[in-house]
């Protein structure tokens, strides 16, 4: 993990309240990392647009962003708080 990365985290990954209101943006600046956690968005959108759109219509695809984005950092804590803050919305999609 670049060293940036991991002052970046350790400064600022502690602050899980209301991950409904947030994005991987508030907890992630690389770019490489957020491309793997990120869905496809397609060519010539606003990307911050887009992303509010989607998560806004899919709240399932917002958690499963934290939970990507916790995997690819390694940080249970955020995982465990975005299934727990978004468990409804969780089983709602699982059980379509």
């Amino acid at each position: 993990m670049r060293d940036s990365l991991k002052v970046y985290i350790a400064c600022n990954m502690k602050k899980y309240a209301n991950l409904n209101g947030k994005t991987v943006f508030d907890f992630c600046t690389d770019e490489a990392v957020l491309e793997e956690v990120l869905p496809f968005i397609p060519s010539g959108v606003d990307r911050d647009q887009y992303l509010k759109d989607y998560w806004a219509e899919n709240p399932a695809q917002h958690a499963f962003s934290f939970i990507d984005l916790a995997e690819e950092i390694k940080d249970e804590e955020l995982s465990r708080q975005a299934e727990r803050q978004f468990a409804k919305d969780l089983s709602e999609y699982f059980n379509e």
